[in-house]
């Protein structure tokens, strides 16, 4: 439904669009663009508030020191088509420990695209072990829906699949570490949660 919106508004909406552009790198691009700029269509041609918006979205700097050397716009957009459609995957997947991407071809059943730290990965049911992987986005070649239908599961909540790793790795089974840090890296360390479930405690030393 058409809402109205002021200047200040549009400017909030276009810097929450350059953050996600940001944040998505460039797979998201092509489907993020056609749906912001509707809402410049009614002012585009009033010069006065089109410059008043730009000016209003130069108060929040975006930087990203890395870019990733693959450009993935279609392994991004044929994944997320796959988990819209519930449809299976077919793909080759280069793993950490070859160079190149295998020439057997994988079939996944696509649960959700996930962004980690800046780097997109898709994670489902692995119809080769029949469990949950993870899969890197940058080491998926030639992506390809399948015919065959798929229901995620009531039990999958991407959340818990989450908490039961650390970052991007995952084990058997959950392990309890107990670190000491010191200054002055302790102090950024406890500004940060890094997991779920870790406990801080503050020692007279500043550890």
């Amino acid at each position: 439904p058409g809402q109205w919106l002021n200047e200040r508004e549009i400017a909030i909406m276009l810097i929450a669009e350059r953050a996600l552009r940001m944040y998505t790198g460039t797979s998201f691009t092509d489907e993020v663009h056609p749906v912001f700029n509707k809402l410049l269509n009614p002012i585009r041609d009033d010069k006065k508030a089109m410059e008043y918006i730009k000016d209003l979205c130069k108060s929040v700097y975006f930087y990203r020191p890395f870019e990733p050397l693959r450009d993935l716009r279609l392994e991004f957009s044929t994944v997320l088509n796959a988990i819209m459609e519930r449809k299976r995957l077919s793909m080759k997947y280069q793993t950490a420990a070859r160079a190149k991407a295998g020439e057997e071809r994988r079939e996944l059943e696509p649960y959700v695209l996930l962004n980690n730290g800046g780097d997109w990965y898709v994670v489902g049911l692995c119809r080769q072990t029949h469990e949950i992987r993870t899969f890197s986005l940058s080491r998926v070649f030639e992506p390809k829906i399948e015919d065959h239908y798929f229901e995620i599961p009531d039990s999958f909540k991407v959340e818990d699949y989450l908490s039961k790793g650390f970052g991007r790795m995952r084990g058997d089974k959950p392990v309890q570490v107990r670190l000491r840090i010191t200054p002055p890296a302790s102090a950024w360390i406890a500004g940060s949660k890094w997991h779920s479930s870790q406990k801080i405690k503050q020692n007279a030393d500043g550890s």
